[in-house]
């Protein structure tokens, strides 16, 4: 399972783990009250598709640089790491990433449990049945977009989509 640290953030007890925080209270889109008060901006919340994490697996360019900017909060469904497990033949052959680099990546992502956004699968009407999690659990934690290049998520009309592009001009 894993362990429970003291702001109540739940992380995985093995390292080698594709699991993130799970940090209620960033999804329930409040900002701590230290937080509130630093005069600082609150970090925008995206769902990354997990094409985008792929790529930031593969290849150390744009998309690895856009998953450090500090100024956003990462969110995935849990299904990514099925995804991410399907992938890992394909991601293993052709990653340039050393285990740090994946480490990394895997601690700016936080993963959104099925419980938080299964109702809103019925409203995440899509063609690809594979990104309906994706469009429910942006609903479900209000997130400010989804980063993706996926034509179905591109094409929806709830949730706002960001490309690479969109997210450099973002910030």
């Amino acid at each position: 399972m894993g362990t429970r640290t003291e702001n109540g953030v739940v992380r995985a007890s093995d390292p080698g783990e594709w699991r993130g925080s799970r940090d209620r209270t960033v999804l329930a889109g409040t900002w701590s009250k230290d937080q509130q008060g630093s005069g600082r901006k609150a970090p925008t919340k995206i769902i990354i598709d997990t094409n985008r994490i792929i790529a930031a697996l593969i290849a150390d360019g744009t998309t690895r640089e856009i998953i450090k900017d500090k100024r956003f909060l990462f969110f995935s469904p849990e299904i990514v790491l099925k995804e991410l497990d399907r992938h890992a033949a394909e991601i293993s052959r052709r990653s340039q990433a050393a285990f740090s680099t994946y480490e990394r990546i895997r601690k700016r992502v936080i993963l959104i449990p099925e419980e938080l956004y299964i109702r809103h699968l019925q409203t995440a009407e899509l063609a690809d049945r594979d990104d309906r999690p994706f469009l429910a659990a942006a609903i479900a934690i209000a997130a400010d977009g989804i980063w993706t290049h996926d034509k179905h998520l591109l094409e929806q009309g709830k949730i706002r989509t960001f490309t690479n592009i969109d997210m450099l001009k973002r910030h």
